[in-house]
C-alpha cells in the first residue's frame, strides 16, 4: 500500500473566528475516503502558527484528491475556516502542483 506524506509547515493571517481571542487553527487531512483523517496540533490563540508537522495518509488506489481543511477548535466542536484541494494525478505526473481549488 502507497503513503502520502504531507508536510504542514505554517499558516498566515489565519481569519479570526472566536469573537475575544484569535483562532485556535489546526489543519487535517484526507483523501476520497473522509473517514479516516489526519491532523495537526491545535496552535492555541494564534494568526500565525507553526505546526512544521508530518502527517501520513495511506493511498489506495481510486483516491485522486488531496482535502486539506483549516479549522478553528473550539471545546464543542470545530468551525472551518477555509480549505483546498489537490489533484493526485497532477501531482504524479508533473511532480509539482500548479493549481489547487479552493473555497475562499
Amino acid at each position: 500500500m502507497a503513503q502520502i506524506q504531507v508536510t504542514v509547515v505554517e499558516g498566515r493571517n489565519i481569519k479570526r473566528k472566536d469573537l475575544f481571542s484569535e483562532s485556535d487553527p489546526f489543519v487535517q487531512i484526507y483523501l476520497d475516503d473522509k473517514n479516516i483523517k489526519q491532523k495537526t496540533r491545535v496552535k492555541h490563540n494564534s494568526k500565525n502558527p507553526q505546526w512544521n508537522q508530518i502527517l501520513v495518509l495511506n493511498h489506495l488506489h481510486g483516491q485522486d484528491t488531496l482535502h486539506v481543511d483549516v479549522c478553528d477548535d473550539d471545546k464543542i466542536k470545530y468551525d472551518k475556516i477555509g480549505s483546498f484541494e489537490i489533484d493526485l494525478h497532477e501531482l504524479y505526473e508533473k511532480h509539482r502542483i500548479e493549481n489547487c481549488s479552493s473555497d475562499n
